[in-house]
């Protein structure tokens, strides 16, 4: 998440809406983004709607995802991380995001 935070303000001024939604309660998901010092909304899906939505489970266990999805709703690319460990980067999602043609996002070279 730090790498995350790191680089919102590129998002945010590219248009790109960051958040992040936890399977933890609404309580430990503010905990949480107090605890991190996230920039963004960090949600909770206590009830696990958005983790069945997107088919997020292994072993009953919620997997990290990354999801682009368009002003029009659509979800324009999806990762989906093996393990908790695994995610995807600030980079790969900037490049997801030019790839599928985000306006205005900015080169990772760019200073934060």
């Amino acid at each position: 998440m730090d790498q995350l935070a790191h680089t919102y303000q590129q998002y945010k001024d590219a248009g790109v809406a960051l958040l992040m939604v936890s399977v933890d309660s609404p309580k430990r998901a503010a905990q949480l983004s107090a605890e991190t010092g996230a920039p963004f909304p960090v949600l909770s899906d206590v009830d696990d709607d958005v983790t069945v939505a997107y088919n997020l489970f292994a072993s009953g266990i919620a997997l990290p995802a990354t999801v682009l999805i368009d002003a029009a709703g659509r979800v324009r690319w999806l990762y989906v991380g093996q393990n908790p460990a695994d995610r995807s980067s600030p980079d790969m999602m900037l490049d997801q995001a030019r790839h599928v043609g985000v306006d205005k996002i900015p080169t990772t070279d760019q200073p934060c």
